[in-house]
């Protein structure tokens, strides 16, 4: 409450260049009074009232002018939707009128047109008319087929070359033919190359100790490779060794030009019994000293006897080979061969360098990655070359089937 005290002062408040005036004003609001009484700045804490009251003022003008325009936005709406709903109405029966299930306008007017086009396309297309569209499709369509039927004919003649389908029949015949030639010169080589490895073999098998037989074999096969080098190879199977026992079939001893300083040899061991690869490796160890050899090989003469899936497969200073009877690989035995050299040159010489070794190992996964590749291989050239006979009765029954084929294509081209 603004009240002025003192009448003989005259209360001013006046508004310059923006700025609120007042002279000689007096308030004594106990609201007011409790405000600036504990504020520290008294002038600020009546300015701070000023302001406050202001904006309260506007406030409630907003929030009066609000209420009234919300009146009229709803008012506005009941109106809007009355004007809506009279239109909906009018726009439905319109519709109703046009569109009706059985008196509108544009029903009947669709009936109608129905009912005429039906009439006109039924005389358009009446079979039993020479002049209906039916009759003039059919002959060209007669006509047509006729000219397509004479154009297949020709172009699907296996006898004529100049066809598409004759020039595929002489390129298929000549390229069977090609590969049928290529096939067989292989086949040829391979049975040449097979004819030792089957003599081998035949010995092996009219052998009445099979045991004893392989052991031939595998004497014969290292003897093979040792001359080569000037190795001594000796069956030793049927004599006693340092321990008193007959274990180690055959001993390589390598040249002495090759080994100065003393005796180096490596022992081999035929099996043609299965074996687990501890109860190998332990047999090994048994010949190598019974033997006195620095290396050992077991040969197997079987791959499926063999506990190992390749045909050779090193641990150390002892190593299993597969020497298979049906198709025996010399270069296996070859690979063999160098390892067990390589394995007793190195054990005599002390400063072999590790670099070396590394690559020597290297290059026998190689090889023997090879071999395995090569066994398969030959295996398939075998099934080849016991298939070979069938070959030219299978060309001639493709023939009969593309023959019958087109055969068949033309019956069904042929108009009933």
């Amino acid at each position: 409450m603004v009240q002025a005290l003192d009448h003989t002062r005259p209360a001013l408040a006046r508004v310059e260049e923006g700025t609120l005036v007042l002279e000689w004003l007096e308030e004594d609001d106990p609201v007011v009074l409790r405000v600036v009484s504990d504020a520290d700045d008294v002038e600020q804490a009546a300015r701070s009232c000023l302001e406050v009251g202001a904006r309260a003022l506007v406030a409630g003008h907003a929030a009066l002018d609000e209420v009234l325009v919300g009146r009229s936005f709803d008012r506005l709406v009941e109106r809007l939707d009355g004007s809506v709903d009279r239109e909906v109405g009018r726009i439905t029966e319109a519709a109703t009128q046009l569109v009706g299930e059985d008196d509108g306008a544009l029903t009947k007017m669709f009936v109608d047109l129905k009912a005429q086009l039906e009439e006109r396309l039924g005389a358009l297309f009446d079979p039993d008319s020479k002049t209906s569209a039916m009759a003039l499709l059919e002959d060209v369509f007669s006509d047509s087929s006729t000219k397509v039927l004479h154009t297949l004919r020709g172009a699907l003649d296996p006898d004529d070359d100049a066809t598409p389908l004759g020039r595929w029949r002489a390129e298929l015949s000549k390229a069977i033919h090609e590969q049928n030639e290529a096939v067989l010169r292989e086949i040829r080589d391979l049975a040449t190359a097979m004819a030792v490895r089957e003599a081998r073999v035949d010995l092996w098998e009219r052998s009445t100790q099979k045991g004893v037989a392989f052991e031939e074999l595998v004497g014969m096969a290292f003897t093979e490779v040792g001359t080569i080098h000037g190795d001594i190879v000796e069956p030793v199977g049927r004599e006693r060794g340092c321990d008193g026992s007959l274990v180690g079939d055959i001993v390589v001893t390598l040249s002495p030009d090759d080994c100065p300083t003393g005796r180096a040899a490596f022992v081999l061991e035929a099996k043609t019994r299965k074996l687990t690869l501890r109860k190998t490796l332990d047999e090994l160890d048994v010949a190598m000293a019974n033997r006195e050899s620095t290396a050992g090989i077991a040969v197997f003469s079987d791959r499926a006897l063999a506990p190992t899936p390749s045909l050779f497969s090193a641990y150390g200073d002892k190593a299993v080979l597969v020497l298979d009877a049906e198709l025996p690989d010399p270069q296996a035995v070859e690979l063999a061969y160098a390892w067990a050299r390589w394995i007793v040159r190195r054990a005599g010489s002390e400063d072999a360098p590790e670099a070396d070794a590394r690559k020597v190992r290297e290059a026998i996964d190689a090889a023997v990655h090879g071999l395995d590749r090569a066994m398969g291989v030959r295996r398939c050239f075998n099934t080849i070359r016991r298939s070979a006979g069938q070959g030219s009765d299978e060309l001639a029954e493709l023939v009969a089937e593309v023959r019958a084929a087109v055969e068949k294509v033309r019956s069904l081209l042929v108009p009933e």
